[in-house]
């Protein structure tokens, strides 16, 4: 392994397209230079986002989801909104309606773990406003790359 320097605004637009809790700099790099599989951390990447290989595959799908439908409508959107439409993708069986906690059923509460990971890496910004999800600018990076990648599929 070697070292270097990059200024702000490469580690930016790095960091835009880095998977959540998957990536490190080398494996985003890779991707973007087409070099055959990731080396780090054991993940296997191909150009559809669906295919790529996570340690938590389920809530991979639902990071994905957030952020297509966050910026599908504009960068921002009521999450009673945003769960509908993820819902209706899911198509959900008996195990994601199985009641996890009284009154939440697992796939609802997959979906707000999700968006807590993507705000955790500065993906979603904290809540202004209860109910109100928002993408960072990070955040439209990743869904646009994200489109681009379903579109070139």
């Amino acid at each position: 392994m070697r070292d270097i320097s990059i200024d702000d605004e490469v580690f930016a637009a790095l960091q835009a397209r880095a998977i959540p809790l998957v990536d490190d700099t080398n494996s985003v790099l890779r991707r973007l230079l087409g070099l055959d599989g990731a080396k780090s951390r054991g993940v296997k990447f191909s150009a559809k986002p669906e295919s790529v290989e996570f340690h938590d595959g389920r809530r991979d799908r639902f990071r994905n989801w957030v952020l297509e439908e966050l910026f599908q409508k504009g960068g921002s959107a009521r999450a009673a909104s945003v769960l509908e439409r993820i819902r209706d993708r899911l198509q959900p069986s008996e195990y994601d309606l199985q009641r996890v906690q009284p009154g939440i059923e697992r796939w609802r509460k997959d979906v707000h773990f999700a968006r807590l990971e993507l705000k955790n890496v500065g993906l979603i910004e904290g809540s202004r406003e209860r109910g109100e999800w928002r993408l960072t600018q990070a955040g439209m990076e990743r869904a646009r790359l994200l489109k681009n990648q379903a579109s070139a599929g």
